[in-house]
Parts: C-alpha cells; structure tokens; sequence
C-alpha cells in the first residue's frame, strides 16, 4: 500500500490494512453463513430442486469456495442421507441442462418470458431455481 500511496504514517498503512483484513474475514464467514443456510435448505427440498440449488452455488460461487479455503460444495455428501447416488448424479445432469437452456434463452434474448418458458420446458424445478437459472444466465452472457 505504501508504494501505491506514499506520504501516510507507517501506523496509518497498519490500521487500514488491518481493517481490509477483518473486513475480508468477516465476508468470509458471512459467505460461510450463506452457503450453510443454503445445504439446509436443499435438505428440505425434493432431489432435483435440492441438487440444482447446490449445483448452481458451485458453479457460480465454487471459485470463490476455494479462494475462501471452503472448497466446492460436495453435493453427494450433503445429500447422501436423503437422497442415492444414482438420483443425485440424474439430478446434476438435469440441472446442467436448465442451466444451459437458460443460458440460451438468454443469448436469443435479453427481454422476454424466460421464466415461463423455462417453467415450460422444467416444470418439475421451483421458480426460485428457475429465476436463479436466468440471473445466472444473464451473468454468464454479460
């Protein structure tokens, strides 16, 4: 910082790098506390909506997992006592194929009625995982 910014106190570069510090530490486990929340609430959901939730966090956030020291989600071990191997595997296929017909809504078309066209075509998945399906699409076509 010193480099980038000369002419502070030597105390003044440790305060505001102190504070970056614990304001990095506290997103950190603010981010904890999200994904948390979020495995909890794909065990009260039905297979395809619970993968694809969590599905979708690794795929969007799982960079940022790793930056943290959390590491990717692991879909398998958080769901394993609800859920078989085999339908957690269907469910991770399936969900990469909402998120890339979303994907594709979205490249066609900024405007339009993605949501009711994904309903359409996933009628099986909540609007939440719908509608995250989209933001995520727009995210990825930005």
């Amino acid at each position: 910082m010193q480099s980038v910014a000369p002419g502070f106190p030597l105390e003044a570069y440790e305060r505001e790098l102190t504070r970056a510090m614990e304001r990095a530490e506290k997103n950190r486990q603010d981010g904890l506390r999200r994904r948390q929340l979020e495995i909890e609430e794909a065990k009260k959901l039905d297979v395809l909506n619970a993968v694809f939730l969590l599905y979708l966090l690794n795929t969007r956030y799982g960079s940022h997992y790793v930056q943290d020291g959390l590491g990717y989600i692991d879909i398998q071990h958080e769901l394993d006592s609800t859920f078989s191997s085999q339908e957690i595997e269907a469910a991770k296929h399936r969900a990469d194929d909402v998120i890339k017909y979303a994907s594709n809504l979205v490249w066609r078309s900024w405007d339009g009625p993605h949501l009711e066209e994904l309903r359409a075509k996933f009628p099986e998945y909540n609007d939440n995982n719908l509608s995250a399906a989209i933001g995520h699409a727009y995210w990825l076509n930005r």
